[in-house]
């Protein structure tokens, strides 16, 4: 299930993910961006991997409980051999660092901006831009005005989970975690000082407790469709409304 799919579905229960999950998923993401970020070329030398799309659509919590990153389409290298013209914006506006926004030169802290906005969302209960009109977006991710404060949102989040959310979120790239790598350690190490552990399994049971009867009911149909009782079309018309890939409003 992607991040998305998760949250709704927790609001929609009325269950909604708890802080410490969020921060474990949050950190897996972190961690799966980090090795992007610093993955090595055959020169020995960083390859320079920029996501530039991630969301909570590209965040993926496989049923044992783990996360992946996913869908690195529009991601660019530093190496590569065809650039994307400078000013051309790639990726969603509403998770996007402000350099970015501008059209101008991403790197790894770009991703790690967008980890910050996603965040925000999931200890806040909240999406980050309060109006959904990309120029009002835009005015404010790349104007004078403060972002929003997570604290303001939400008063419960913890002072040191604050700081961490807001070294994320800085507006100048130089104030933020470098990498995914950064961001991870820090998430970790607030983890680290909760009370209680909290790792896969914990994930994985949050999961089937929102999914457990639609991933039955799918693992029928799909058995359904093996025995040549089920087309796949009929079977993608059967989930296909399941599907949302959007965090609440």
């Amino acid at each position: 299930e992607n991040l998305a799919a998760v949250v709704r579905a927790g609001a929609k229960k009325r269950r909604p993910l708890p802080i410490a999950l969020a921060i474990r998923i949050m950190s897996g993401a972190a961690a799966g961006l980090g090795h992007a970020h610093n993955k090595l070329g055959a020169d020995g030398q960083k390859l320079g991997v920029v996501h530039r799309d991630v969301s909570p659509q590209n965040l993926i919590i496989t049923l044992e409980g783990n996360v992946k990153v996913v869908d690195f389409g529009v991601a660019r290298a530093a190496n590569r051999a065809t650039q994307t013209t400078d000013g051309h914006i790639k990726g969603k506006i509403s998770y996007m660092a402000p350099e970015q926004a501008a059209g101008a030169l991403v790197d790894a802290r770009s991703d790690v901006f967008s980890l910050g906005v996603i965040l925000f969302e999931v200890t806040t209960g909240t999406r980050f831009y309060e109006s959904r009109e990309m120029p009002n977006m835009v005015a404010l991710l790349c104007g004078p005005e403060p972002l929003p404060s997570a604290r303001a949102r939400n008063p419960r989040i913890p002072g040191a989970l604050l700081e961490i959310i807001d070294a994320a979120l800085a507006r100048n790239p130089a104030r933020r975690f470098a990498t995914g790598t950064e961001l991870h350690d820090a998430l970790e190490g607030w983890l680290h000082t909760q009370p209680e552990s909290v790792g896969p399994g914990a994930i994985e049971a949050y999961l089937g407790g929102l999914f457990g009867d639609q991933w039955d009911r799918r693992a029928e149909l799909i058995e359904s469709a093996r025995a040549g009782a089920l087309t796949p079309s009929s079977l993608r018309r059967s989930l296909g409304h399941e599907t949302d890939g959007s965090m609440p409003g």
